[in-house]
């Protein structure tokens, strides 16, 4: 690919996991960096575009927040074919949408190309206290279904959004100049370690 294409080219990235998990308001934040009060939830799809600048290039997403209620479920994959990168979103305080990521995991595989990665994003990590959810039980389903890493964000007051759209555009910009994997990252229970250990050498 040239280098003319390569700045040109969009990648498609999909938001995808249980309704109420938050996906639309980590959506709103990656928009506008700010919430709704009230958000109801996702009828079909939203998407936007958005840029972020890796190794002075640009790396254009166009990020899709997708419905999570069962009745949608059928039409996901049209929203996989062609991406490049889906995140499983779950909440932290909630072991039923921890417990439904494998599915996830693999419906992407089942439908995706063959060449997308994924990550699973946990919500609502202002709610620790809350927490059903432990980051070592996360970690190891990374290793078992294969996705790529792990973060911790809360949409509520912004906590991690930017640190992971910025991850996610190394993770694209280095894939579409080495066509190898994106790097791998494990993090802390806290948005300090998160933070820290997202700053990964490749």
């Amino acid at each position: 690919m040239s280098a003319s294409n390569d700045r040109d080219r969009k990648f498609k990235v999909v938001l995808c996991g249980n309704s109420g998990v938050g996906k639309t308001t980590i959506f709103q934040r990656i928009e506008s960096g700010k919430v709704s009060e009230f958000s109801a939830p996702t009828v079909g799809s939203s998407y936007l575009n958005r840029t972020v600048m890796y190794q002075n290039r640009p790396i254009n997403m166009s990020i899709w927040d997708t419905a999570g209620q069962d009745q949608f479920r059928t039409i996901l994959p049209v929203y996989f074919r062609g991406s490049d990168y889906v995140i499983i979103v779950f909440d932290i305080t909630s072991i039923d949408t921890y417990n439904a990521i494998e599915n996830w995991a693999k419906l992407i595989k089942d439908t995706a190309p063959p060449y997308v990665k994924f990550s699973i994003l946990g919500n609502k990590s202002d709610l620790d206290h809350k927490r059903t959810v432990d980051v070592d039980q996360v970690q190891q389903l990374v290793s078992l279904i294969g996705a790529q890493n792990y973060y911790e964000v809360s949409a509520k007051n912004g906590d991690g959004i930017d640190d992971f759209i910025n991850y996610l555009a190394q993770c694209l910009g280095e894939a579409s100049q080495t066509n190898s994997n994106p790097p791998t990252v494990q993090i802390g229970a806290s948005t300090t370690d998160a933070t820290k250990k997202s700053e990964c050498g490749c």
